[in-house]
């Protein structure tokens, strides 16, 4: 059918090329599924790489990367428990995961801070 109109519309307009698709408005939530893997990586690299990074300066370089593996170990144990609940990973999912990345750090780093300081 869509091939049609398009044919029908390249006739009409004298065109050389036109293309007819169908839209909706639910279209544009499935578009994220597009980038969703690359944004989920990008994003969880950066909260831990500026994690390690803020941690090696005020803590130590071995407290640092002991705070960045367990918040890796972390989200890691996040996405494993999401695929045994058949969580998609999706817009909101992936705004979970950054959030149970800044409450990992809360818990990590006070916790690492105690035991550099003794």
């Amino acid at each position: 059918m869509a091939v049609e109109a398009s044919e029908s519309l390249i006739n009409a307009t004298k065109s050389e090329s036109a293309e007819i698709f169908t839209y909706s408005v639910f279209y544009v939530f499935y578009e994220q599924y597009l980038t969703i893997v690359n944004d989920a990586f990008i994003n969880l690299s950066v909260c831990i790489l500026s994690v390690t990074f803020i941690t090696m300066i005020l803590l130590g370089v071995a407290t640092g990367i002991c705070v960045a593996i367990t918040i890796s170990l972390i989200i890691l144990n996040l996405l494993g428990v999401m695929v045994v609940w058949e969580i998609s990973l999706n817009a909101i999912s992936l705004v979970n995961l950054v959030m149970a990345t800044g409450i990992a750090v809360e818990f990590c780093s006070h916790i690492a801070r105690a035991f550099a300081k003794r």
